[in-house]
């Protein structure tokens, strides 16, 4: 039993030895992950600016819409020229 386990222990180290010679080096993907954080960087950029010219325009067409709705002090009573 020692021997098969000698023998099997033997073949994994030489199997271990093999595979760590033969295996291909990591690619390096520092560069790949700066350029993915500066897109993301960008995307969240663009997306606020479209959030605040969303928020600008509405800003806008409330204050038209208030301007249109409200009635001027005083115009209701001033029956002059009626």
């Amino acid at each position: 039993m020692k021997g098969m386990r000698e023998l099997h222990e033997k073949r994994l180290a030489l199997a271990r030895n093999e595979y760590i010679k033969s295996r291909r080096p990591k690619p390096d993907t520092r560069a790949a992950e700066l350029q993915a954080e500066l897109d993301s960087k960008k995307r969240q950029r663009s997306l606020e600016d479209a959030r605040r010219c969303y928020l600008r325009q509405r800003e806008q067409a409330e204050a038209l819409l208030k301007r249109g709705r409200s009635i001027p002090e005083m115009k209701e009573f001033d029956l002059e020229d009626y």
